[in-house]
C-alpha cells in the first residue's frame, strides 16, 4: 500500500507518521477522551468518582505515548479543552469559568485536569534522562539529533539553554526541538555534557553569535545562518586562516555541493546571490578589510575545518585535499624517485596523486 509520508499509523498504541508530523497522533488523542467523556456524562458520576477516574482512567488512557509527541506547546494547550468543558460540570466546575482553570493544577487553585503540555514535558524528560548517553539505538538517536541541533543552531554548547522565542526558527523542527520549547516556556534548564565539540582556538566564538552582537535582526540571522550552514562553519576561527588574522578567503565564495570543508555534517541548504552578499557584508563587520581586530590565540584542540594545505615536519611533506583525491608533495630527488602511482613532477616538488 502506498501512502503518504504525513499518514498517521498506529503501531503498539501509539500513532505516528515517517514525517513526524503530530495532526494524526493529537486527533486519536482527542477521540479517545472524547468516547472518555461521552461516557462520563452518560453515566452520571459522582464528583470524587469522577475526578478519581480522570487519574486513574481517563489519562493512562488519553495520555498514553505522549512522550513521541512532536506537537507544540500551543496544539497540546487546545487538544482537551472541549472535553474538559463537558465534564468540568460533573466535577463541580462552573462551565462558565475561564479555560485556563480547567488545566491549572489544584495546588494551584485549578479545576485540576490534566494540561497535555506540562505532561508532555514530564514524560519527554523522563525519556531523555533514560535514554540519553546510552548506546542503544534510542541513546544514539538522541545523541546525533543533540549534536545535529547544536550544529544548526550555532549558537551554544547547550542548546536547550538557548532562549528558544528568539532563536526557535533558526532549527527544524525535531522532538528535542519540542523539548527546547517546552524548558524554555516552563522555565526548566535540560543540560547535556558529552557533546565532543569545543573551541579550536584561543579566544575563538560563535560566529552566530557575533552577527547578533553586530546588530542584525532574526530575518537577517536566519539568512545568515542559511550561508553558514552551506559553507560549513560554527566558530570565528572557522573562517579564519591559520595565523589567526586574516580571513580565509574560500569562505567569501559559495561552497561547491561535491565540496566538504568540514568533518562534521551539515543539513543542506541553498543559500541566495542575496545571502551571499549579506554573508560578505556581516563577515566585513567583523573583520573589515579582512582583518580581525584582535588575533586569534593558539590552538587549543582539534577541529572540524578539513584545512586544504597541511604540513607534515617528520617527512617533510605537504598534503593538498580537493574533494576525495589528495595530493601528497614532498622534495623531488632528480625525478629517480619510485612510487606506486603516477608521479608528476612540480618544480622541485613531486606530486603524488592518492585517493
Amino acid at each position: 500500500e502506498h501512502v503518504s509520508v504525513d499518514t498517521p499509523k498506529e503501531t503498539l498504541g501509539i500513532v505516528t507518521c515517517a514525517s513526524g508530523a503530530s495532526k494524526g497522533s493529537l486527533q486519536a488523542m482527542k477521540e479517545k477522551a472524547k468516547d472518555w467523556a461521552l461516557a462520563a456524562v452518560a453515566g452520571s458520576l459522582p464528583r470524587k468518582l469522577l475526578w478519581f477516574s480522570v487519574a486513574r482512567m481517563f489519562w493512562p488512557k488519553v495520555g498514553y505515548g505522549l512522550c513521541c509527541s512532536t506537537a507544540s506547546v500551543k496544539e497540546l494547550s487546545t487538544i482537551l479543552q472541549s472535553q474538559y468543558y463537558k465534564l468540568a460540570p460533573i466535577g463541580g466546575i462552573v462551565r462558565s469559568s475561564k479555560k485556563e482553570i480547567r488545566q491549572l493544577d489544584g495546588g494551584f487553585y485549578g479545576a485540576g485536569f490534566p494540561h497535555p503540555a506540562v505532561e508532555a514535558a514530564v514524560v519527554q524528560c523522563n525519556k531523555l534522562l533514560m535514554h540519553y548517553g546510552c548506546q542503544s539505538s534510542v541513546g544514539v538517536q538522541l545523541q546525533t539529533s543533540m549534536e545535529l541541533l547544536l550544529v544548526e543552531l550555532g549558537m551554544s554548547f547547550q542548546p536547550l539553554s538557548v532562549d528558544y522565542d528568539k532563536f526557535g526558527a533558526l532549527v527544524t523542527h525535531s522532538w528535542l526541538k519540542t523539548i527546547w520549547e517546552k524548558s524554555d516556556l516552563f522555565q526548566f534548564d535540560v543540560r547535556v555534557n558529552n557533546i565532543p565539540i569545543k573551541f579550536v582556538r584561543e579566544g575563538d566564538e560563535w560566529l552566530m553569535l557575533r552577527f547578533l552582537r553586530a546588530g542584525y535582526n532574526m530575518d537577517e540571522l536566519l539568512r545568515l545562518n542559511r550561508v553558514q550552514l552551506h559553507q560549513q562553519v560554527l566558530f570565528l576561527s572557522d573562517i579564519i586562516c591559520v595565523g589567526g588574522k586574516y580571513i580565509d578567503q574560500r569562505y567569501l565564495t559559495l561552497r561547491r555541493l561535491d565540496d566538504k570543508w568540514s568533518s562534521y555534517r551539515f543539513p543542506n541548504e541553498d543559500p541566495t546571490e542575496d545571502d551571499l552578499h549579506l554573508w560578505k557584508e556581516a563577515i566585513s563587520q567583523i573583520a573589515p578589510n579582512g582583518r580581525l581586530r584582535d588575533k586569534l590565540g593558539n590552538f587549543i584542540h582539534q577541529g572540524h575545518k578539513i584545512h586544504h594545505w597541511r604540513y607534515h615536519a617528520q617527512s617533510e611533506c605537504i598534503f593538498n585535499t580537493s574533494g576525495v583525491v589528495t595530493q601528497v608533495y614532498r622534495h623531488g630527488r632528480g625525478g629517480t624517485d619510485m612510487f606506486a602511482v603516477r608521479t608528476i613532477q612540480i618544480k622541485r616538488y613531486v606530486a603524488i596523486s592518492a585517493p
